[in-house]
């Protein structure tokens, strides 16, 4: 799924929005929110691609698992009042700790502890398969014409 901004910005209390705005802090500076998100989602994509079984089942550029997108707000929260230097007043242990267990949970999705469920079930139609292969047939046996195949009790 992709960051949406203005999750991000519901996460702010009504005055980090009203004294931070949204954006950039002078005029003619690049937009300092989408900055902090572009790179919070590379951060978090190449986490994920870290643990080699995630890599086949990443999504389309720009998106992020959904496992972990709670955890990209929170990163991308610390990452956006950080950037400003009057909003270590709004930096209290609680968000501090909510920001490292982000970070932790990203080190988890890299080292494989934490189960990420891409969404990779859909139906394939035999042309779009590599190598022409028949991967539809594995789920139902009866598709598969003429072959005696043992039943150990798994392809039910």
């Amino acid at each position: 799924m992709q960051l949406d901004p203005d999750d991000m910005l519901n996460a702010l209390t009504q005055p980090e929005r009203d004294l931070f705005g949204v954006g950039a802090s002078a005029t003619g500076m690049p937009d300092r929110l989408a900055q902090i998100i572009s790179w919070v989602v590379s951060l978090v994509r190449g986490k994920v691609a870290a643990f080699a079984e995630n890599r086949v089942g990443m999504g389309p550029d720009l998106t992020i698992p959904e496992e972990l997108y709670g955890d990209a707000i929170e990163i991308v929260r610390y990452k956006f009042l950080t950037s400003f230097p009057q909003a270590k007043l709004f930096i209290d242990d609680a968000r501090m700790q909510s920001y490292k267990d982000a970070i932790k949970h990203l080190d988890d999705a890299a080292t494989g502890k934490l189960f990420i469920e891409f969404v990779t079930a859909r139906a394939f139609a035999p042309d779009q398969l590599r190598f022409a292969s028949r991967d539809d047939f594995l789920s139902d046996r009866s598709k598969v014409p003429n072959i005696n195949v043992p039943d150990y009790g798994f392809w039910h």
